[in-house]
């Protein structure tokens, strides 16, 4: 249902919802490893688009140990993997503490 959604070239996969939650950062936190990759295939994604709360699809998949979508996400170029949140947390740090 995404790529039939992403095939319209009118939709804007960076428009965000309440909390400034992007498509990309919702499946990035929901672990829809799938959805990300799918999502990354449209170059115009902004994977560093952060919520409310600063985190970046990087975060979120740091913070749920999900290595496959990490991957995805660090195989763009344009990935900024040291962007922290208000407390200085960046993804690499959130990944130490990742229970999984």
């Amino acid at each position: 249902m995404v790529r039939l959604l992403l095939a319209r070239e009118d939709l804007d996969p960076n428009i965000s919802a309440t909390g400034n939650e992007t498509p990309l950062t919702f499946a990035s936190r929901e672990g829809e490893v799938e959805v990300v990759g799918v999502l990354l295939e449209r170059g115009n994604v902004n994977p560093n688009q952060p919520d409310r709360f600063g985190r970046t699809a990087l975060y979120y998949a740091a913070q749920r140990g999900n290595s496959t979508a990490m991957n995805h996400l660090l195989a763009r170029s344009d990935i900024q993997p040291d962007e922290g949140i208000w407390n200085g947390e960046t993804p690499l740090l959130v990944a130490t503490m990742s229970r999984n």
